[in-house]
């Protein structure tokens, strides 16, 4: 009978003891008072300036990381151009459900053609790790924005006509 896992909710054998996608420990009979262990392979450490990333890509830094990613500011050096990479975070890449939002999130993304919406130039998965590399757009983002203080009317007005023509988009 299949289990699911209680952490990522993934389907798993009635054999298993642990999750195929997450490698949480599933419940099930403890045999001659052991209990049974699994070796993960160890996620894959943190990218640094100078490195080159699937052969083309020369990392210059790190933009930011939050809940669904980490963005990584990189030259595309096939085209001599900035690009943002971005990957599914550390703790989630052996997730198959996080994996296949990641993916759907990049392909969704890179079927929408609009100014204020980045272009998506590559999805794919090297080194053990699923990426996309996408526009670069120099400047400051919106929670540093909003950090430094308020927003002057007239430019949050801007910023939200902006976000609303962005949102239209991808909803038409």
């Amino acid at each position: 009978m299949p289990v699911k896992c209680p952490k990522c909710w993934a389907t798993n054998s009635g054999t298993s003891h642990f999750c195929s996608d997450c490698g949480t420990r599933l419940g099930g009979a403890v045999e001659n008072g052991n209990l049974p262990t699994m070796t993960l392979q160890p996620p894959p450490e943190a990218l640094k300036a100078g490195e080159t990333f699937a052969g083309k890509y020369e990392i210059l830094g790190e933009l930011g990381r939050g809940g669904m990613g980490e963005v990584y500011l990189a030259k595309d050096t096939t085209l001599s151009r900035k690009v943002a990479l971005k990957f599914l975070p550390e703790d989630m890449y052996r997730n198959e459900a996080a994996r296949g939002r990641f993916a759907y999130e990049a392909r969704a993304a890179a079927a929408l053609d609009h100014p204020y919406i980045c272009s998506i130039h590559e999805v794919g998965e090297s080194e053990g790790r699923l990426f996309f590399a996408m526009e670069y757009v120099e400047g400051i983002n919106l929670r540093d924005r909003i950090a430094a203080g308020p927003v002057p009317l007239p430019e949050a007005l801007s910023i939200a006509v902006e976000v609303s023509e962005a949102l239209q988009k991808a909803h038409d």
